[in-house]
């Protein structure tokens, strides 16, 4: 087998459990089409509910492997993100600062009404997307416990060196054979006036999974506000250079 047919076999065996189960699945690319983001719904294995998922890939191959999203809302079950039903989708590009953009929007099966839209935008450095959840009777006053926002790494590997530490703060930098650096972080102006908490990331078996800090009068909570709400955006940006990764442009775009 050559070269090309290995890399496309460990494609599929990477993607496989879940291509047969994906449903209305999405896709952006970034200008110069390195970057190329995938949103579906997906059954997680051993999981209840089918779930909504993506997966990130760079210059044709896996970065972020298949990686579940939701927002856990207290006294509402299950995730926000989980039971999605697709409603729509659009997308649109932004010749001035570079990127294409893709809006998906969503309700949960058999709930009152929860919506979650998720923006993605897909630049030549990375890809960034972020929750919004719109005004409805069930989520008017939100209380959000968590964020259950996956990065599973398409080669775990990279992770090894890691030590035990409980969580690691943002931005999340490592370098990954084959790739480069890679850079998991976060912005939005939410960040810049503390409307948002702050996120860690722990380490799971593939990756890395978000990680709210809760409130200290309300150990419970980690947010409380009403819809319509935006939230921060969720980071992943690759490339060979470190200290240019983390000065991009695409970071001072996001933050504005």
């Amino acid at each position: 087998m050559g070269l090309a047919g290995r890399r496309d076999l460990l494609i599929a065996l990477l993607l496989a459990p879940w291509a047969l189960k994906a449903q209305d699945e999405r896709r952006v690319k970034s200008p110069d089409g390195e970057f190329e983001f995938r949103i579906f719904v997906g059954q997680p294995k051993g999981a209840l509910w089918p779930r909504i998922g993506y997966q990130v890939f760079f210059r044709g191959e896996p970065l972020i492997a298949t990686s579940w999203m939701g927002v856990d809302i207290r006294d509402q079950e299950p995730y926000l993100g989980e039971n999605p039903g697709f409603i729509s989708s659009e997308t649109a590009s932004n010749v001035k600062s570079h990127f294409m953009s893709l809006f998906v929007h969503y309700m949960q099966n058999g709930s009152l009404g929860r919506r979650l839209d998720i923006e993605i935008r897909a630049y030549n450095d990375g890809v960034a997307f972020r929750y919004i959840l719109p005004r409805s009777t069930p989520l008017e006053e939100i209380l959000i416990r968590d964020e259950a926002t996956e990065f599973n790494f398409a080669h775990p590997g990279a992770l090894s060196h890691l030590d035990a530490r409980p969580d690691f703060d943002l931005p999340f930098v490592l370098e990954e054979p084959g790739v480069g650096w890679v850079a998991i972080t976060a912005a939005g102006p939410e960040l810049s006036t503390r409307k948002y908490p702050r996120t860690y990331l722990i380490r799971t078996a593939n990756g890395m999974l978000t990680n709210l800090a809760r409130s200290t009068k309300e150990p419970s909570v980690a947010f409380v506000g009403t819809t319509p709400l935006v939230c921060p955006w969720r980071v992943a940006m690759a490339g060979p250079d470190r200290e240019r990764l983390m000065k991009s442009k695409t970071l001072s775009d996001l933050n504005r």
